[in-house]
């Protein structure tokens, strides 16, 4: 998405309190989800080659499309990477304690905070893009091989929203998950220049595309920005996110636990699995509302 759409679709006023709790958010998920579950899949899955079909094919699609060089499957390559993801988002937040600007808006703020905001955003996508990825992933591995159907109970919304957000996903994280020497070289080029809507476009047609975005992100878009909202929206989503995470990292490690007693002895615990039953009900009906939160504000715009 270009600066100039997304500050169109800017909300009014951020204010910087807003942000600083998007970007905690964001970094505990990181941290104390995302992270544990992708080095505890690495550990059983990071050079495996995978039963399912669908998952054969999305690692195929993203060694072939990740910029950055790795080892392994994509469980190994987004293990290795995703400490740089969160020392990018470290770099941003010291970078936002240096500025003096309290605020944000639509028609006054500097392209380096708009470029930041923006890349705040991208971080929350692939941070939720991640965890989602591996719990279904694991599902499927689960079902073949348990000689299932490669999708039995897997939802066709969640398969939807995987699907419809692959090349996102791996485009944005292949830019984000850059050496933080390279991110903060790139972040320090940007022109202490003030933009809003009526000069940006201005703006960006007079610098050269590595100084208005050094990132690379303008020709991705995201699913749905929570930036564009009010406050008390962004607050609301970001707490039932958490609460998703969470689910779907006790979903990820039953799964793990699971997949490790059908390796070993051929079958697995039933009361294990009726365990991971009972958890992917949580994470379904926790995403269930989210989306229903998304809806309802598309409804009133």
């Amino acid at each position: 998405m270009s600066l100039k759409n997304y500050l169109q679709n800017f909300m009014p006023r951020l204010k910087r309190r807003e942000l600083n709790d998007a970007i905690e958010k964001t970094r505990v998920e990181l941290n104390d989800v995302a992270i544990p579950e992708y080095e505890a899949a690495a550990e059983f899955f990071g050079n495996r080659k995978f039963k399912s079909k669908w998952v054969e094919q999305f690692d195929q699609t993203f060694n072939k499309e990740f910029r950055v060089k790795h080892k392994g499957n994509f469980i190994q390559a987004i293990n290795d990477t995703l400490p740089l993801l969160s020392e990018n988002l470290n770099s941003i937040e010291r970078l936002m304690d240096a500025d003096k600007e309290i605020n944000f808006s639509r028609d006054a703020v500097s392209l380096m905070n708009l470029n930041l905001v923006r890349a705040v955003d991208h971080m929350r996508f692939l941070t939720e893009y991640a965890s989602r990825l591996l719990n279904a992933a694991l599902a499927m591995e689960v079902n073949i091989a348990e000689g299932n159907k490669e999708f039995h109970e897997v939802q066709n919304a969640e398969l939807d929203w995987l699907n419809n957000n692959k090349t996102m996903f791996i485009g944005a994280y292949s830019l984000l998950t850059m050496k933080k020497a390279d991110f903060d070289k790139r972040i320090k080029e940007i022109p202490a220049v003030t933009v809003g809507q009526d000069n940006i476009e201005m703006v960006e047609g007079n610098l050269e595309r590595g100084r208005s975005d050094p990132l690379e992100l303008n020709l991705i878009p995201l699913p749905i920005n929570p930036f564009y909202i009010v406050g008390r929206w962004i607050a609301e989503r970001q707490a039932a996110r958490y609460k998703t995470a969470k689910a779907e990292r006790d979903s990820i490690q039953l799964r793990l636990l699971y997949l490790r007693q059908l390796d070993a002895e051929g079958k697995g615990d039933p009361i294990l699995k009726n365990e991971i039953e009972i958890t992917q009900s949580r994470v379904e009906k926790l995403s269930y509302e989210i989306k229903e939160m998304e809806e309802k504000w598309l409804d009133n715009q």
